[in-house]
């Protein structure tokens, strides 16, 4: 490759300089307590020759740590929170801001917690975390913490024996492992995986702290929340409970976000359980950015929107309303006319850019939810009550608005007469709309008085909990269409509309931008500037930011 600047006019610490000199020594010395020896004997060890200079420089000293890295990483398993600590200090796109610029103290102090000390703090965590701690002086006599990431392959290793004598040991060859505590009877160790099982996204049972998560996800009834679950890319262990927050949780992974999923615990429904439910939400994650309210609702079609069971409705804001109206808090007046009164937060703005970004994607397919029903059928087993499969759109019923003695009843005794004709969709894909939707803390069960609020103010959809949750968390309301806000209501279409709104989630999710921390994958983005300086080809130009 021809190259038109000299050598000696090239000065490698313009492209190799990193903006935090500090984390180098803080990788340096993770490091050698891992491989429990010092750092010139570890680049011995793996014949790595470091800088001659007496006193290093900040840049000698972070092409030295690289190329140790480089050259000892692979004995240190890649999906460990250890080795995800180590390759951000030496990542200095972490260290500056989004232009390039230097951190201010506040930023870098935040983020040297949440890309080192959270890490780190996890890998304690889901190791260790069972030991009671009247035990831990004993435990710790004999803690070898240079093989704390390396317990997962001695447990796949010697799967029936004591790892404490097996070859990735937990204790110095030199300690009686008498008194010590056996790793695996003793102190289960909790969160590692076998590294055979590394392809299965499910299996990964670690836990994570409360700040980890950003998304929360609030449902109604338990089968609304085993559709979301069953989405789940990988599913996370409890941390400790908090003191005062009843909520059961299910934690772990859509795409690149971090999930926290809860019910209403059973038997109560309505806007006062939600709220008590997202204030414990957010209280115990605190770091929530957004809520997605998941589950089923009653449809309200009109002339102008043809609503069928199984269809998808999502809050949305118009020039009056934040996308959803709580339409038992009001004032009523002589004539049957209602005025409502107070007003509810809208969604967070990156969820409406992400809900722009989906309807204007040329290329979305019109089956774009198939793959996550798919994907609930196959993971949930099948029974009477746990069939999430389309009940087909023969039995898909729109009835006119009914006599008294059909509402007194609850059941139409002459149902062909009130069936509104309506044409079958060539598929059962269900579609998705986008408008209003009416909350409050009765079921509707009227559909007189469900076409007046469509026709009225528009309304898409009837359900019990948003009301309750907008105003303590920035959220989104998506719901499955599972009856029509009728007397003829019944249970056959819930399950199925659970999944299309949990399905219609995990789509948003994945077009939604995550601040969540990666906490699966470590940053490798330094790798190229190391690969140059390794293999003697020219360092190229500094990285330009838009």
């Amino acid at each position: 490759m021809a190259v038109d600047t000299e050598p000696d006019d090239i000065n490698l610490e313009d492209f190799f300089n990193h903006p935090c000199p500090t984390v180098i020594t803080l990788a340096l010395l993770l490091l050698e307590v891992y491989f429990e020896n010092p750092f010139d004997i570890l680049a011995q060890k793996f014949n790595v020759k470091l800088g001659t200079n007496a006193q290093p420089s900040a840049f000698t000293k972070y092409i030295d740590v690289n190329l140790v890295f480089q050259a000892c990483r692979a004995e240190i398993p890649q999906n460990s929170q250890f080795y995800l600590a180590i390759t951000n200090c030496l990542d200095p796109n972490v260290w500056q801001g989004e232009d390039g610029d230097q951190l201010d103290n506040l930023t870098l102090r935040k983020t040297i917690y949440r890309e080192i000390i959270l890490p780190l703090e996890t890998e304690l965590s889901q190791a260790y975390s069972s030991i009671p701690i009247q035990d831990l002086d004993k435990f710790a006599q004999g803690l070898n913490f240079g093989m704390l990431g390396q317990l997962n392959h001695s447990l796949h290793a010697d799967s029936q024996g004591s790892v404490m004598n097996g070859q990735g040991s937990a204790f110095s060859d030199s300690q009686q492992p008498s008194p010590v505590p056996d790793l695996q009877q003793d102190f289960p160790i909790h969160g590692f995986r076998n590294q055979n099982n590394l392809s299965d996204p499910r299996l990964d049972m670690q836990a994570y702290p409360h700040s980890a998560y950003t998304v929360g996800i609030l449902c109604a009834l338990p089968l609304e929340l085993r559709a979301v679950r069953a989405l789940f890319d990988t599913e996370h262990n409890m941390p400790t409970r908090m003191r005062g927050d009843s909520n059961t949780y299910a934690l772990g992974t859509m795409g690149q976000h971090m999930i926290v999923a809860a019910c209403l615990p059973s038997g109560e429904y309505g806007t006062n359980a939600a709220a008590d439910a997202a204030s414990n939400m957010r209280r115990t994650y605190h770091e929530l950015e957004f809520c997605l309210l998941v589950g089923i609702g009653g449809g309200a079609p009109s002339p102008e929107t043809d609503i069928r069971l199984g269809d998808v409705v999502v809050s949305h804001p118009t020039s009056t309303s934040s996308g959803v109206i709580q339409y038992d808090r009001g004032k009523e007046y002589e004539g049957n006319t209602f005025q409502l009164t107070g007003s509810l937060q809208g969604p967070p703005r990156c969820l409406r850019t992400a809900i722009s970004a989906l309807r204007s994607n040329p290329d979305l397919s019109s089956n774009s939810l198939q793959p996550y029903l798919e994907d609930i059928t196959r993971c949930i087993p099948y029974s009477s009550t746990t069939d999430y499969s389309h009940p087909g759109q023969e039995n898909d019923h729109l009835f006119k608005a009914v006599c008294s003695t059909c509402l007194a009843l609850g059941e139409c005794i002459d149902a062909e007469s009130h069936v509104q004709r309506r044409a079958r969709r060539p598929t059962d894909q269900p579609e998705i709309h986008y408008g209003l939707i009416a909350s409050g803390n009765r079921v509707l069960k009227d559909a007189a008085a469900r076409d007046r609020w469509a026709k009225e103010h528009g309304i898409l959809c009837f359900e019990m909990e948003a009301a309750g949750v907008m105003n303590t968390l920035p959220c989104l309301v998506i719901r499955g269409i599972c009856d029509y806000a009728d007397s003829y209501k019944n249970k056959r279409w819930q399950n199925y509309a659970a999944a299309t709104a949990a399905s219609y989630a995990k789509l948003l999710l994945r077009h939604t931008a995550s601040s969540s921390i990666e906490w699966n994958t470590a940053r490798i983005g330094y790798k190229s500037s190391l690969r140059i300086y390794t293999n003697g080809e020219e360092p190229q130009a500094k990285r330009q930011r838009a």
